[in-house]
């Protein structure tokens, strides 16, 4: 009930995008924060629901205390994970004794760095953050909790990247990846930002992205010349979670098609749109690296994830293309009916419905 509650909350709320508050900008500010703290207390007052839950508090059992950090005494060599995320363990349990304190820290700090970036980067705030709890809260923010605060920081380094501020670049992409290595698929954007691509390039790319995908064999390849040393890469690729996606898997071709879109209306939208080209090239290199490595799974899902983020400003924008009025308000309640479905989708899952339902909290 809570998360339905908070759904139809965010949902009504997209209206603000398009009143004209005047002298009342308090009202809009008052609901975002409404917004922010409903879904950190959500996701970090959770007890055994979502994702990976019981993963997360196996380390922080693991991990040292802050004190033996300091002393040179950690045993984060010994576990699975970032080093910036086994720190904040440390601290957190040194200072707390609690598991609970991390989940809690994470949720308000990745939904804090996604509710600037929506506010600092959207024309529509609160459709970009409906669009976030429909396509990615449930999954990352109530689940991969490490993955949900990296694509954040991303997400947050479109200013970094727009203005040429290499060095904020760096030490955002290093903190991000300080949680999760995945991360790092982001540098590679401040680079090809500074060109300004056709959009027969972002064409080619995607079709000799597909043929790459098709035909070329990445599995066996690592079988053959990392069988040997690759024992952790074999064993993670082969996983549960390392079975082929395919390139005609819903995420995929979603994001091809919402690509194929953004990129046919790139003349109406790269001038309305902040940081157009780096947007463009953030969601058009993940849908290129989901085709690309389609038969590694895994790979392929974790890391193309850490800049699909972006889509939360794409869809948005498309309300931008025409300014008639009616075909305007026609596109907002195919979103929002598109939103709805994605969760729908996901809860209809029956590992997520049993994961998340009924919601238990630590209070």
């Amino acid at each position: 009930m809570s998360y339905f509650i908070l759904v139809v909350l965010i949902m009504f709320s997209t209206m603000m995008d398009f009143i004209n508050l005047n002298q009342k900008q308090y009202i809009k500010y008052i609901i975002i924060c409404i917004i922010y703290f409903s879904l950190a207390f959500l996701a970090g007052l959770r007890y055994e629901t979502g994702l990976d839950y019981s993963g997360y508090n196996e380390i922080y059992n693991d991990v040292t205390g802050f004190w033996n950090v300091i002393s040179g005494e950690s045993n984060y060599a010994d576990i699975h994970g970032e080093y910036g995320y086994l720190l904040l363990n440390s601290i957190l349990k040194s200072f707390f004794d609690d598991f609970s304190f991390v989940i809690l820290s994470m949720s308000f700090i990745g939904l804090g760095f996604i509710v600037y970036s929506c506010y600092k980067y959207s024309k529509f705030f609160f459709l970009s953050m409906f669009l976030y709890v429909t396509r990615f809260f449930f999954v990352r923010d109530m689940g991969q909790i490490r993955t949900a605060v990296a694509c954040a920081i991303i997400l947050y380094s479109i200013e970094a990247i727009e203005k040429r501020l290499f060095i904020r670049f760096i030490i955002l992409i290093a903190l991000a990846a300080s949680f999760h290595s995945a991360a790092l698929i982001a540098f590679p954007i401040y680079f090809i930002s500074s060109y300004r691509f056709k959009k027969r390039v972002y064409c080619y790319s995607l079709f000799i992205a597909i043929i790459i995908g098709a035909f070329f064999p990445f599995k066996e390849l690592i079988m053959e010349y990392l069988g040997d040393i690759g024992g952790s890469i074999i064993n993670y690729i082969f996983s549960g979670y390392g079975e082929s996606l395919s390139m005609l898997n819903p995420v995929t071709l979603l994001q091809t098609a919402i690509l194929l879109i953004f990129i046919y209306f790139k003349e109406k939208l790269q001038k309305k749109i902040y940081g157009y080209n780096t947007i463009l090239n953030m969601y058009a290199f993940s849908t290129f690296w989901l085709i690309i490595f389609n038969d590694l799974g895994i790979i392929a899902g974790r890391i193309s994830t850490m800049l699909a983020t972006i889509e939360i400003f794409i869809i948005p924008s498309f309300l931008l293309i025409r300014n008639n009025q009616n075909i305007k308000f026609l596109n907002y309640i195919l979103i929002l009916l598109f939103g709805l479905s994605l969760l729908y989708a996901k809860f209809m899952q029956n590992d997520m419905y049993q994961l998340f339902i009924p919601y238990k909290s630590v209070l």
